[in-house]
């Protein structure tokens, strides 16, 4: 239930307002000095009335609630009046749980952000024996934002091999990466096998030490595919070696006697070069 403070002023001119406090029938004035805290009304709740009164009241609390009933009223008006009282609380607790409802935003997912891919593939020619000719080699730079890049990197040969016939000296695929603008590859991808696992090991060939591992698995039976951050598979350029030695494999060719490895070279001159989006930063770059 409501309890309502009635401001009235003496008249137009006067500036001294006195409160009326109504009990039951009884109307008494009261200094304003006297005027509790409770009998203040916030200011959003004021009601403007015709004349120099003003309304102002206050909401229901715990003590607002206990009904005085006035001089002359019945039992059965008190529980009306009581009735009516809880439905208009309730009205304006739906009401404005209602409002904040409407009102909240909505939170929706961000967007995934677009990816733009480029590939470029280069083919060869079949000019070598043995199981490790290429065929073809592509890299796929695939761009999220400036920061967020990644490179992939794929060998098809001409025929079938095992994981097994790879090993770490004699049969292996190397790619040699140009990270900066110097002459020569500042790093290196060795893809061999050990214990019939594939894996592609990123090497300094300033310090011959091992970088990272990165990850890598066969994509059919004569291809394999390398996958990595812009920071470790990035590259200015690069080129691709294959080498197989096998007593079983007719050998390419001798020198002094001695049989040379079976290997190819793509491209078999110069480098293959990568859009400026796969170099590496130079905070990028390791050692």
């Amino acid at each position: 239930m409501r309890s309502v403070v009635v401001m009235c002023a003496r008249s137009s001119r006067s500036p001294l307002r006195r409160p009326i406090t109504r009990t039951g029938s009884v109307h008494r004035l009261r200094p304003r000095a006297q005027l509790s805290t409770t009998d203040a009304a916030p200011p959003s709740l004021i009601v403007s009335t015709p004349g120099h009164c003003r309304r102002e009241a206050t909401p229901p609390d715990s003590a607002a609630m206990s009904f005085r009933r006035p001089k002359g009223t019945s039992m059965r008006k008190r529980r009306l009046h009581q009735r009516a009282a809880a439905l208009t609380l309730c009205s304006a607790v739906s009401a404005l749980t209602c409002a904040e409802a409407t009102a909240a935003p909505t939170s929706s997912p961000p967007p995934p952000s677009a990816e733009r891919v480029t590939r470029t593939t280069t083919t060869d020619p079949a000019d070598t024996r043995g199981p490790f000719d290429i065929a073809a080699v592509t890299h796929r730079i695939a761009v999220r934002g400036r920061s967020d890049v990644s490179v992939a990197l794929a060998v098809r040969t001409y025929d079938r091999f095992r994981t097994a016939e790879l090993n770490r000296h004699r049969r292996n695929f190397v790619i040699e990466l140009g990270t900066d603008g110097e002459r020569g590859a500042s790093r290196n991808i060795t893809v061999y096998a050990r214990r019939g696992r594939l894996r592609a090991d990123l090497i300094s060939n300033a310090t011959r030490e091992r970088i990272a591992r990165l990850s890598i698995r066969r994509s059919g039976p004569r291809s394999f595919r390398i996958r990595g951050p812009r920071r470790l598979t990035g590259a200015r350029r690069y080129f691709v070696v294959s080498r197989y030695e096998d007593h079983a494999t007719a050998p390419c060719g001798t020198v002094g006697g001695e049989p040379v490895t079976c290997g190819d070279h793509v491209p078999e001159r110069g480098w293959l070069r990568m859009d400026r989006p796969a170099w590496p930063l130079p905070s990028e770059r390791p050692a």
